[in-house]
């Protein structure tokens, strides 16, 4: 992760527009460009590489601060999943396997959540429906009633509407 050092702040009166970012990144891949020969050439930064090099810094720390300040809800959720995978593993948050753990379950895409979580509740319901049914009409019951109402375009549906609902009060 990309920390910005003190030394690189950049104080109000010399932040930098954003549409300059290309300047300065330019700017740094020049200086640092090998030249025809493969060679890189040596050179000491002058004030034009530190502004550009502030400039690309301060941009990383906006981008970052407006991501979060854009996506609590789902700074809320890392967070708690965050909490239950130091606590499942006895680890700290400066351990690797964290945020191994928290890449693996973001990096499957939402059509396996839906999948899951479909087919935990075909689980969950049929345990309710069975704990109702007489003997002779339970598995019956239960394929009728899961087959018509709990559907995976029915629950995706319903799911959405809960999403969408938790986002409109939340955010």
């Amino acid at each position: 992760m990309f920390h910005q050092k003190q030394d690189l702040a950049m104080s109000k009166d010399e932040k930098i527009k954003d549409y300059d970012l290309n300047k300065s990144f330019e700017r740094l891949a020049w200086r640092l460009n090998p030249d025809a020969n493969g060679k890189t050439k040596q050179f000491y930064p002058n004030k034009n590489d530190l502004k550009a090099l502030k400039n690309i810094a301060g941009w990383i720390d906006r981008q970052r601060a407006e991501n979060i300040k854009n996506n609590h809800l789902f700074a809320k959720l890392y967070i708690h999943r965050l909490r239950e995978i130091i606590r499942a593993y006895k680890s700290d948050v400066l351990e690797d396997i964290n945020q191994k753990e928290l890449s693996k379950l973001l990096s499957y895409p939402l059509e396996y959540f839906y999948k899951a979580f479909h087919q935990d509740l075909y689980n969950n319901q049929f345990e309710s429906v069975l704990s109702r049914a007489t003997e002779e009409n339970k598995d019956v019951i239960f394929n009728e009633l899961f087959e018509r109402e709990y559907t995976e375009k029915v629950v995706i549906e319903h799911l959405n509407e809960m999403i969408a609902e938790a986002l409109n009060r939340f955010s």
